[in-house]
């Protein structure tokens, strides 16, 4: 791709390097578990395709973790919380990790100075192999090119590192969320944790991205049809969010007009307790939530603080608060812990990570992030990836009807690190990150868009939405838009 090859070709030049390769160079990062798939693909196009240069480059390696007890904490470190490149960019071998944890961190942890306690963060050791890990596909398809290894369910080494960039889902004045923190759940009558809105003022921060997030349903909750047979939810209005997510409005799936069974049988005979699967305070995507959709009340606080997704899943409450996307999911979905009479956000694009039998996103307010259906009633001759199909598609999201999304941020200190080297692999991946040629080719792309690519823009995370000069014909309404009663 020639971005690509222009961003490569210039990191090559800034750094005056000869073709043997150099010294090894790590880049460790940390922050929103939102981000966690979007910084874990941005590699692929970062990385050199294997054979090129002289030396030739090797190919491009990505680790996943394993549940993996910390050695620092003893609770698990979830499935996939823990990304790790190894591969060639200009000239470099270099490893770029990532520790998906929540965006608080993404701007703490670059507050904090370089070498200290309070900067770093858990990582896989660079020693990782294939090995080490479950399951290894070799031979990917890179969508940049190439191909790729990708090992999974590994368990190295547990190191705590630096962190060098740092990601969030919101700016820094819109935490102050109040509930279970990464601590032990506090007392009867203690409010509990609470995150004070962060300074990310003296930060280098850019919004890479616009990240949209989603509602989900247990696969035990539908809606009865006129036959009397129990189906998907297609949509739910945010005032019944509202009134679910503050523990008081809703409790029951029948006071909202939804019922519970099998998906395709008849509902239960009896009322069925709301089980909410909420990220901790601390969360960007909790903070966004409260931001965008939580306009008229607070989120509930109480509930079980899931320090470990191996126990205290199965603790005896209809409220769990869990640290990161991954623990939410398998709130949701988990064959042994998850609650299939649940209810739960996270980023959309999650959606493709779900087993496909077990938790669902919805609508809001009638909207999807994503609506295939109507752009392809649309446009029935063009495909996934045109860019009138993808405007049609994403209608909802670039035209501000559909509310639940903010800028996904990319932090990084701005003094060097004593490295001129991985100062400027920072700054190269912050670049590529926020290229939309390269966000429209990321598996992430499908629900993240690019912020040139929106037909509106807010100057705070909670909005209003402001419409950009000039003529946007993608906010036309669609003709006879089709309205799935399954997933996107």
């Amino acid at each position: 791709m020639k971005s690509r090859s222009i961003l490569l070709a210039g990191l090559a030049a800034v750094l005056g390097l000869a073709a043997p390769a150099q010294a090894q160079v790590i880049m460790s990062g940390t922050g929103a578990s939102a981000g966690n798939l979007f910084v874990n693909q941005v590699p692929l196009f970062l990385c050199e395709i294997e054979g090129a240069g002289t030396p030739p480059a090797p190919r491009p390696v990505h680790y996943l973790n394993a549940d993996v007890v910390s050695p620092f904490t003893t609770l698990t470190i979830g499935e996939g919380k823990l990304g790790l490149w190894k591969c060639r960019v200009g000239g470099n071998d270099v490893v770029i990790r990532y520790s998906s944890t929540g965006s608080s961190d993404g701007v703490n942890k670059l507050n904090a100075a370089l070498g200290t306690t309070a900067n770093k963060a858990e990582h896989m050791d660079t020693s990782v192999a294939p090995g080490d890990c479950a399951v290894n596909d070799t031979g990917k398809t890179n969508p940049s090119g190439g191909l790729y290894n990708e090992h999974s369910k590994c368990s190295p080494t547990i190191v705590l590192d630096d962190t060098h960039i740092g990601a969030a889902d919101v700016g820094g004045a819109t935490f102050g969320q109040v509930g279970p923190g990464p601590k032990p759940f506090p007392p009867p009558g203690d409010p509990g944790f609470s995150v004070s809105p962060l300074d990310d003022s003296n930060l280098d921060s850019i919004q890479a991205a616009v990240v949209p997030f989603g509602f989900f349903l247990g696969r035990d909750v539908g809606k009865v049809n006129a036959s009397g047979v129990l189906e998907k939810v297609d949509s739910i209005p945010s005032t019944t969010i509202e009134s679910i997510m503050n523990g008081v409005g809703a409790t029951q799936w029948q006071q909202v007009g939804f019922d519970t069974g099998t998906i395709g049988g008849s509902p239960d005979t009896t009322l069925s307790n709301i089980d909410l699967c909420h990220r901790r305070a601390g969360s960007g995507t909790k903070a966004s939530l409260d931001a965008t959709i939580m306009k008229d009340s607070s989120e509930n606080i109480t509930g079980v603080n899931v320090l470990d997704v191996a126990t205290d899943l199965t603790s005896a409450s209809n409220d769990y608060f869990l640290q990161s996307t991954g623990d939410l999911q398998k709130c949701l979905e988990d064959p042994a812990k998850g609650h299939p009479h649940g209810f739960g956000y996270m980023d959309a694009d999650r959606v493709d990570k779900l087993t496909g039998t077990d938790a669902y996103i919805v609508a809001v307010d009638g909207i999807l992030v994503r609506n295939d259906a109507a752009a392809a009633a649309r446009f029935p001759g063009l495909s996934p990836g045109d860019a009138d199909y993808e405007a049609a598609a994403k209608q909802g999201l670039r035209c501000g009807s559909y509310r639940y999304w903010v800028g996904e941020r990319l932090n990084s200190r701005t003094t060097s690190t004593g490295n001129s080297t991985l100062d400027t692999l920072i700054a190269t991946f912050k670049t590529t990150a926020s290229d939309p040629s390269v966000i429209k080719l990321l598996p992430a792309g499908l629900y993240w868009e690019p912020p040139s690519h929106m037909a509106v823009f807010k100057n705070k995370d909670a909005g209003p939405h402001t419409f950009k000069p000039g003529e946007h014909p993608e906010c036309k309404p669609i003709v006879n838009p089709s309205f799935p009663n399954d997933t996107p």
